[in-house]
């Protein structure tokens, strides 16, 4: 094995009729229960030797994506077909391997508020496990405020590796990354600030290695960041460091690979995280870095995490959270 390949995950769980009608459009999203999924359409495997086609003429289906990867169909549903009665029909058919709701996942929300985060420095342990500490110079960590980095003893792990090396790639699957100036493309104008003129690179990220990536919400290699949640990833783990500015990174030194998986209000479905799981095996990445929630996690993302586990070989040691231990999982492949 070359290198390790971690995949990190937050979640938690929530008759033979043909489909009639005509395909309607999507509805951003639908509940029911907990469960969050995209409003008329579902993902479908079709059976071993079964074509698309005999699905469309036996239930109207309007198939619109295939996974390139996964092998899946993306099928918007005819008029008047809700998402669990289409579940229900297609399970039932035996030209369907496995069929599912495309469910909604959003970005993990946390405090910035100022009394939060200097209560937090208070409570930072004395550790020294290290003969030899090191630390950066950015302001922001001299000043204590990233109380977190000498809570995990990041000093000790500086003194002995500074911020690792650019050939270790970590796929943050998120919102985007701010890592390139780039004029606004006229179809993610609706998404951003009006007074927007363009996106920017982040001015403490100017330092830090990137690879190519995707964007798996508008279809481009462009996974630029308009809601600042996958930015702020990046940061915590490469941010440019010991540059006298701005925050210390963790493994500054290591290429980050953006994977936008969630749009402008921090949203994003599960055929877009299993797809940007694939991609990121596909090219190279030794550690994904996926910090979502949702209470579902369906059979195409387990598959895609399978996937990932099987291209590095059977060397696998996941550590299981037991707190919601079917959804939650966090392990070194």
């Amino acid at each position: 094995m070359k290198k390790l390949f971690i995949v990190s995950l937050l979640f938690g769980l929530s008759g033979s009729y043909a489909l009639m009608g005509q395909p309607v459009a999507l509805s951003p999203v639908k509940q029911s229960g907990e469960s969050e999924w995209v409003s008329g359409e579902v993902i479908v495997k079709l059976s071993p030797a079964v074509k698309m086609q005999d699905l469309v003429t036996r239930h109207l289906l309007k198939p619109y994506y295939q996974s390139p990867m996964g092998g899946w169909w993306k099928c918007r549903l005819p008029d008047g077909m809700d998402v669990e009665r289409a579940v229900s029909i297609l399970t039932e058919d035996p030209l369907v391997e496995h069929v599912q709701p495309n469910f909604i996942f959003r970005a993990c929300w946390t405090a910035n508020d100022p009394i939060y985060v200097e209560y937090s420095s208070c409570i930072i342990p004395s550790l020294s496990l290290h003969r030899v500490n090191w630390e950066p110079n950015d302001p922001i960590y001299v000043e204590e405020h990233q109380w977190h980095l000498p809570w995990i003893n990041m000093p000790g792990a500086w003194g002995i590796e500074q911020g690792g090396d650019s050939t270790v790639i970590i796929g943050i699957l998120d919102t985007g990354c701010a890592f390139e100036d780039r004029p606004i493309p006229p179809y993610e104008k609706d998404n951003v600030d009006p007074a927007s003129t363009g996106y920017k690179l982040a001015p403490d990220l100017v330092g830090t290695h990137f690879v190519q990536g995707f964007d798996f919400v508008n279809n481009d290699p462009h996974p630029n960041d308009d809601a600042f949640h996958g930015t702020h990833m990046a940061g915590i783990i490469a941010q440019t460091t010991n540059n006298a500015y701005g925050c210390a990174g963790i493994a500054f030194n290591v290429s980050i690979m953006p994977l936008k998986i969630m749009d402008f209000n921090g949203s994003g479905n599960e055929a877009g995280l299993a797809d940007a799981i694939y991609y990121g095996v596909a090219h190279g990445a030794d550690v994904l870095n996926i910090g979502v929630g949702t209470d579902t996690l369906g059979e195409v993302a387990h598959d895609a995490i399978r996937y990932a586990e099987q291209s590095r070989g059977n060397h696998c040691g996941f550590s299981w959270w037991f707190w919601c231990r079917q959804y939650c999982l966090s392990g070194t492949i």
